[in-house]
C-alpha cells in the first residue's frame, strides 16, 4: 500500500508493486485482495479519485492537470 500511495501519480500497475515487493503477481493480488478487501487495481483507482476529488475542492487546477497530477492519462476518463 505505501508503494502505491506514494507512486499512485505514476503508470503503475500490478505488475510494478509485484516487483518492487519480490513476489509474483498472482501472490500480490490474493494477499492483497484478502488483507484490504478489494484488489490492487480497485485499490489504485481509488487513491486517484480520492485524490482528483481534494484537487477538485482545493485547487483551481483544470481537470486536464489534475488528471495529469494523479497519473489518469485521458481527460475524459
Amino acid at each position: 500500500m505505501t508503494y502505491i500511495n506514494q507512486n499512485y501519480y505514476k503508470p503503475i500497475g500490478l505488475e510494478d508493486v509485484a516487483r518492487y515487493i519480490h513476489t509474483n503477481t498472482a501472490y500480490l493480488s490474493r494477499v492483497f485482495k484478502k488483507e484490504i478487501g478489494i484488489g490492487v487495481s480497485e485499490y489504485l483507482g481509488r487513491l486517484r479519485v480520492d485524490q482528483e476529488q481534494r484537487l477538485l475542492r482545493e485547487t483551481n487546477l483544470k481537470i486536464t492537470q489534475i488528471a495529469e497530477q494523479v497519473g489518469v492519462a485521458d481527460a475524459h476518463y
